[in-house]
C-alpha cells in the first residue's frame, strides 16, 4: 500500500486531534475520541479502484479542508468537529481523484490558522484547473432545540438535512461546475436541502445549487471554484449517516463525478 493510499484506514474525530502531512497523506493522532469506520455490509458493498480517465491526465484539483483545528466549524450532535468531518471527505476525495488520473492539491489538511484568502491563492499559484472546498453544515441557532433522537436528547436540528453547494456567479464556470457536482449527487442518489432557499438565491433547487459570492475562499478565487456542504451533522439522522464510510463513499463519488464531468466531460 503507498502512503498516499493508506490516508484512511482509521480517521479519528475530535478538536484535539494533532495532524501531520506527509506529502499528500494525513495521519491523526492523539485524540480523544477515537471512531473507526465502519465495515461494509457485504464483499459486493466494496468499491472497486476506478480506471483513469484519458482527458484527467494533467489536470490538477485543488481540494481545500474546510475550517482548522483550532476554529474548527460547527459541532456535531455528538460532540465531533466539523473539521474532522472535512479532513476525512477531503482525504477521501483526494485518494479517489488521484485513482481516476487527476493531479490533486490538499489544502489546510495541517490543521493550521492562515488566512481565506490564502486558499484559493494557493490553488492559484499552482496553477490548479478548480477549487473545491469541503464543509459540514449546521443550522442557525433559531433552528436548533433539544430534540429526542434514539430514545436521547440531544442539541440539533431537524429544520435542515442534506448537502448544498454555494458557487459564485461572477463567471458562468462555477455555476457550471457547482452544477455537474450537484449532479453527481443526484445520480448518486443523495438529497439537497432547501434550508437556503429565501436566503440565498437559489441556482437550482434540484441540485442544491445556491449563490454565495461573499464566502471568502470563493470570492477571492480566479479559477473556477465551490465550496460543497456535504450534509448537516446537527441534525442527528444526518449526522448518523455521515459516520457511515458507505455513506462517504457515496458523497465522495459525486464530487469526483461531478469533478470528473466538468474537466473531462465524461461521466
Amino acid at each position: 500500500m503507498t502512503t498516499k493510499a493508506a490516508i484512511i484506514n482509521t480517521i479519528y474525530y475530535g478538536a484535539m486531534a494533532s495532524v501531520i502531512v506527509l506529502g499528500s497523506a494525513v495521519a491523526l493522532t492523539s485524540c480523544t475520541e477515537p471512531f473507526k469506520q465502519p465495515t461494509p455490509a457485504s464483499n459486493a458493498e466494496v468499491k472497486q479502484e476506478p480506471k483513469p480517465v484519458a482527458a484527467s491526465k494533467g489536470k490538477l484539483v485543488a481540494i481545500d479542508v474546510g475550517h482548522n483545528l483550532k476554529a474548527f466549524g460547527a459541532t456535531s450532535t455528538t460532540g465531533k468537529t466539523e473539521f474532522s468531518y472535512n479532513l476525512n471527505i477531503a482525504t477521501m476525495l483526494d485518494r479517489e481523484l488521484t485513482a481516476r488520473g487527476f493531479n490533486t492539491l490538499l489544502i489546510g489538511a495541517d490543521g493550521k490558522e492562515f488566512k481565506l484568502d490564502t486558499r484559493p491563492q494557493a490553488a492559484m499559484q499552482a496553477k490548479a484547473d478548480i477549487f473545491v472546498s469541503i464543509h459540514h453544515h449546521s443550522a442557525a441557532e433559531k433552528d436548533i432545540h433539544k430534540i429526542e433522537y434514539r430514545g436521547q436528547k440531544v442539541e440539533g436540528t431537524t429544520a435542515n438535512y442534506g448537502h448544498s453547494i454555494f458557487v459564485s456567479r461572477k463567471d458562468k464556470a462555477n455555476i457550471l461546475l457547482g452544477a455537474k457536482i450537484g449532479k453527481g449527487f443526484n445520480d448518486n442518489g443523495l438529497e439537497p436541502t432547501l434550508y437556503h432557499k429565501g436566503k440565498r438565491e437559489s441556482l437550482n433547487d434540484k441540485r442544491g445549487l445556491y449563490e454565495f459570492g461573499e464566502l471568502r475562499v470563493l470570492k477571492a478565487s480566479d479559477i473556477p471554484s465551490a465550496l460543497v456542504e456535504c450534509g448537516v451533522i446537527k441534525n442527528p439522522k444526518n449526522e448518523e449517516e455521515l459516520s457511515d464510510i458507505r455513506h462517504q463513499s457515496k458523497i465522495v463519488d459525486s464530487i469526483a463525478d461531478g469533478i470528473q464531468h466538468y474537466l473531462t466531460g465524461a461521466k
